[in-house]
C-alpha cells in the first residue's frame, strides 16, 4: 500500500488483423488494501470481440506507523508545579495521522525520575515502536519564611519587649514555627534587629528575614521664661531680651535664647518665640514673649520749589509737591490739594498736610499758582493754502477753523476778505483773521486759488467714412470737444486743420462750428484714406491737437446672381434676376436680362436680345421674354445690372426649348470642374480644388476660401467677393495669385493655418488673416 503501481498490459493477434498491445481498464486504489482487477478485451475490424481476460492485483499493508514526541525526550520540572505532558503523533502511509492519549504517572511532589511511554497500532495490526520521554522531578526552591507580626515594631524605652517569632513553608517538606536571633536593650534607645532563617531537607536555604525593633524617647523638655510675657517701649529706645529656662527630665536643664526681630524705629507688636529639643529629638511647647513699641511724635512737612508761581493760561501746569519727614516713618512726597484749571486765568491755592503711621498730625504748608493769558489764537485752513481751481466751476470754501487757548473754538468770529471770480482765470487773494476775548489777535492766514483754464482733453468725430465721388462741401461729420472744465459741453470751440508736413492741399476743411466737409470728389481706387489734424481751442486760448483717419468707401459694380427658374408662358418667358448688392449707390442705373444663342453671354456680343427691367432698387426683378422669331433648341440668358463702377453679370443658365428645364451649372466650364461622386452638387477642379454648389448663383463653398462669390470676367478670368476682402480677380494661369481690388496689390492665397485664412500682401509686405472658413 501507497506504492505506484503500473499495470504490464496484454498483446491481442488476429489471423486477419494482426496484432498490438493492449491496455487494461481498472482502477486500483494503492492507498487502500484490497483487490482489484485489470480487464483486458479487444474487436478485431471485422466486429469480432476477443474473450475478456483480467488481472488480480492486491494491495497489502505491511509497513508499521511512526510514533514522534511532541517536545524533548527529557524534561525537569520543579517540584510542586503542574506537569502537563505534551504528547505525542502517530503517522501511517494508509491510516493517515493523530494524537496518542498521555498516561503519565508522574508524581510532582515527589522528586525523582519518571517515564512516560507512547504506542500505536495500525488498522492492519501493524505495531510501531514505542517511545519513551523522562522527566525529572527535582527540589530546587529554597523555603519561604513569614514573620508574625510586622517587621518594623517601635516601643518606649523601659517597656517590655517580647519576640512574636516567625514560620517557614516548604513545597516539599511543609512548614513549621522558628525562633528570632538578637538581643533588644529597652532601656537604652536605638534600633535593634532579630534575624529569622531555615534549610529545608534538600539543603535549600531560605532568604532570611529581620524585624527591625527601635526604642524610642518620646518625652519633651519644659520651657519658662525670664521677667514678663509683655514688654512696652518707646519707638526708637534699645531692646535687650530677658531670655528663658529649658527643663527635662532625661537631659537636664539649659537657658534658651528668644528667637524674633524687635524694630524699635517702627512702632507694633513684636513677638519673640522660644524653643528647644532634646536628644531623643522631642521638642518643648513654644513660649512667646510680645515687645510693643510706641510713637508719639508729629512729623514735618516742606514744600519743593517757590511757594508763589506764574504760568500761561493752556500750558500744562505740574505741581513740584512738598516732602515730609518723620524720625519713626522716614520721609516722603506728597500731593498737594486743590485744582489749578490752566485753561481759566486766575489765583489758585495747593494745600499740603501729612500724619504719620501713629496719628501724629504734622503743621499744613499753601502755594500760590497764577494762570494768565498772554498767547494769541490760531487759524487753520482746510485743504491748502494755494488751491488750483478750474475755470467756470463754482468756487466752494474748503472751510477753517480757529482756535485759542483759553477761548476754544473761535471759527464763528473769523472774519474773511476777499473774492474769487470763478468765471475769469487769475490769482485772487482770501485774508483770515480773528481776536480773543483778552485781545489777542491771530496771526492773519492768507489762501490764494488760482482760477485756471485747462486744456481741451479729446475731439471727437461724429463720422469718419465718406464714399467716393461725392460732390464737394459734402458734410462728413461734425467735431466736438472734450473738456473738463466744461463737463456739459456747453462752452464755444474754434477748429481748424493744421496743414501737414507735406504742403500738400487737404480734400477737406472744417467751419468754425466744427463742421467737416469735403472740398473735392474723392476716388477711392486713387486713394483709400487720408489723415488729417484738427486743432481745438477753447474760449480762453487752451490748445488740443488731434489726428484723424478718414476712410474712402469704395463704390463697386452691383453684385447680383440670375435666378435660375424661369417660367413659360405660351411662346413667352419670363426670366428673373435678384440684385444683392447695389456696390454702395443708392441705386443701379439699369438692370434686366440678356439672351443670347452663346453660352456665356456679354453685352459687347453681336447676336444677343437685351430686356431692360424697370426696377433700380435692390432685390429681386422679373422680365418678359416674347421672342419675335423661332428659338434654337437650346439658348442662354443671364442677368446683368450697372452702376457708375460699371456693369456685372449674373450665371449663364441654359434653355432648352423642347424640355423647358434650366441650363446645367456653368460654372462648371470655366472652372474646368468635373463632378464628384461623394454627392449631389460636389465639384472638383484640378487648379482651383473641390467646392460646393447647389444653385448657379454664383455662391460656392470652396474647401479652403469658404463661402465666397463668383462670377467669370474676360480674357479668362474670374472675380471672386470674399467677406474681409471685398473683390479679388484672378485666372486659371496665375492662382492662387489674386489682385485686391480694394488694396490695388497683388495678394497670394497661402491656404489654412491654425483654422484661419491667411494672405500674403505684396505691397505692404505683410500677412493678412481673416476669419476662419465655414467647414466643409
Amino acid at each position: 500500500a501507497g506504492s505506484s503501481y503500473v499495470d504490464a498490459g496484454a498483446i491481442w493477434s488476429d489471423a486477419v488483423d494482426g496484432n498490438g498491445s493492449l491496455s487494461g481498464v481498472w482502477q486500483v486504489n494503492t492507498l487502500v488494501p484490497g483487490e482489484y482487477q485489470v480487464v483486458f478485451n479487444y474487436s478485431d475490424q471485422a466486429g469480432n470481440s476477443a474473450q475478456t481476460i483480467s488481472r488480480n492485483v492486491t494491495v497489502v499493508d505491511t509497513i508499521p506507523p511512526v510514533v514522534t514526541l511532541n517536545g524533548d525526550e527529557n524534561i525537569n520540572i520543579e517540584a510542586g508545579s503542574e506537569y502537563v505532558d505534551a504528547g505525542a503523533i502517530w503517522s501511517d502511509l494508509v491510516d493517515g495521522n493523530g494524537s496518542i492519549a498521555v498516561v503519565s504517572q508522574v508524581n510532582n511532589f515527589v522528586p525523582g525520575e519518571y517515564q512516560v511511554v507512547f504506542n500505536y497500532t495500525d488498522q492492519a495490526g501493524n505495531q510501531a515502536n514505542g517511545v519513551t520521554r523522562i522527566v525529572h522531578v527535582v527540589d530546587t526552591t529554597p523555603p519561604l519564611i513569614t514573620l508574625n507580626g510586622h517587621g518594623n515594631v517601635t516601643i518606649e524605652a523601659g517597656s517590655s519587649h517580647v519576640d512574636a517569632g516567625a514560620i517557614w513553608s516548604d513545597a516539599v517538606d511543609g512548614n513549621g514555627t522558628l525562633t528570632g536571633v538578637g538581643q533588644v536593650n529597652t532601656f537604652v534607645p536605638g534600633e535593634y534587629q532579630v534575624l529569622f532563617n531555615y534549610i529545608d531537607q534538600a539543603g535549600n536555604q531560605a532568604i532570611g528575614e529581620t524585624r527591625t525593633v527601635t526604642v524610642v524617647d518620646t518625652t519633651p523638655p519644659l520651657i519658662t521664661l525670664n521677667a514678663d510675657g509683655i514688654a512696652t517701649i518707646e519707638a526708637g529706645s534699645s531692646y535687650v531680651d530677658a531670655g528663658a529656662i529649658w527643663s527635662d527630665a532625661v537631659d537636664g536643664n539649659g537657658s534658651v535664647a528668644g528667637v524674633g526681630q524687635v524694630n524699635t524705629q517702627v512702632p507694633g507688636v513684636y513677638r519673640v518665640s522660644y524653643d528647644y529639643k532634646d536628644q531623643a529629638g522631642n521638642s518643648a511647647i513654644t513660649v512667646i514673649r510680645e515687645i510693643i513699641v510706641e510713637d508719639t511724635i508729629a512729623p514735618i512737612v516742606s514744600l519743593t520749589g517757590d511757594a508763589n508761581i506764574t504760568i500761561e493760561a493752556g500750558s500744562d501746569y505740574v505741581d513740584a509737591g512738598a516732602s515730609w519727614t518723620d524720625a519713626v516713618d522716614g520721609n516722603g512726597t506728597l500731593i498737594g490739594h486743590g485744582e489749578v484749571n490752566h485753561l481759566v486765568p486766575g489765583i489758585y491755592s495747593i494745600n499740603y498736610h501729612w500724619n504719620d503711621l501713629a496719628g501724629n498730625y504734622a503743621n499744613a504748608v499753601k502755594r500760590t499758582v497764577t494762570v494768565k493769558d498772554t498767547m494769541p489764537p490760531m487759524i487753520i485752513l482746510d485743504g491748502n493754502d494755494t488751491i488750483v481751481h478750474p475755470v467756470w466751476e463754482e468756487f466752494l470754501e474748503p472751510g477753517y477753523q480757529a482756535y485759542d487757548t483759553v477761548d476754544g473754538n473761535v471759527t464763528s468770529k473769523v472774519a474773511v476778505a476777499g473774492t474769487v471770480n470763478n468765471l475769469v482765470p487769475g490769482n485772487y487773494l482770501l485774508e483770515y483773521r480773528v481776536s480773543d476775548e483778552s485781545g489777542n489777535s491771530a496771526i492773519t492766514r492768507i489762501r490764494t486759488v488760482k482760477v485756471v483754464n485747462r486744456a481741451p482733453k479729446d475731439i471727437l468725430l461724429s463720422n469718419n467714412k465718406v464714399s467716393e465721388n461725392l460732390n464737394d462741401e459734402f458734410i462728413v461729420g461734425t467735431f466736438k470737444t472734450i473738456d473738463d472744465d466744461d463737463p456739459g459741453g456747453i462752452k464755444n470751440y474754434s477748429y481748424q486743420i493744421l496743414p501737414n508736413e507735406t504742403g500738400e492741399s487737404s480734400p477737406f476743411v472744417v467751419e468754425e462750428n466744427g463742421t467737416l466737409k469735403t472740398t473735392r470728389p474723392l476716388d477711392w481706387e486713387a486713394q483709400q484714406q487720408y489723415s488729417i489734424t484738427v486743432q481745438s481751442v477753447d474760449e480762453f486760448g487752451g490748445v488740443l491737437d488731434k489726428n484723424f483717419t478718414l476712410l474712402i468707401k469704395d463704390l463697386f459694380r452691383p453684385i447680383l446672381r440670375t435666378v435660375e427658374k424661369f417660367e413659360r408662358i405660351n411662346d413667352k418667358y419670363q426670366f428673373s434676376g435678384e440684385i444683392l448688392d447695389l456696390g454702395g449707390h443708392d441705386s443701379v442705373e439699369e438692370c434686366g436680362i440678356i439672351v443670347s444663342s452663346h453660352p456665356n453671354p456679354y453685352m459687347e456680343d453681336e447676336d444677343l436680345i437685351r430686356i431692360v427691367s424697370e426696377n433700380t432698387e435692390a432685390g429681386k426683378y422679373s422680365v418678359i421674354f416674347n421672342p419675335e422669331k423661332s428659338l434654337p433648341r437650346k439658348f442662354y440668358f443671364r442677368a446683368y445690372a450697372s452702376n457708375g463702377e460699371g456693369l456685372s453679370y449674373g450665371w449663364s443658365v441654359k434653355v432648352k426649348v423642347d424640355t423647358e428645364e434650366p441650363g446645367s451649372k456653368v460654372f462648371a466650364k470655366w472652372f474646368d470642374a468635373n463632378s464628384m461622386a461623394v454627392g449631389k452638387n460636389w465639384w472638383q477642379s484640378e487648379w482651383f480644388g473641390i467646392f460646393y454648389a447647389n444653385q448657379p448663383n454664383g455662391w460656392i463653398m470652396h474647401e479652403h476660401l469658404g463661402w465666397v462669390y463668383a462670377f467669370p470676367s474676360s480674357n479668362n478670368g474670374f472675380w471672386l467677393w470674399a467677406d474681409g476682402m471685398s473683390w479679388m480677380w484672378s485666372r486659371r494661369d496665375l492662382y492662387p495669385y489674386l489682385f485686391s481690388q480694394e488694396k490695388s496689390s497683388w495678394l497670394f492665397f497661402y491656404g489654412g493655418a491654425g483654422g484661419e485664412i491667411l494672405f500674403y500682401d505684396y505691397e505692404s509686405n505683410q500677412w493678412i488673416q481673416t476669419g476662419k472658413p465655414e467647414e466643409l
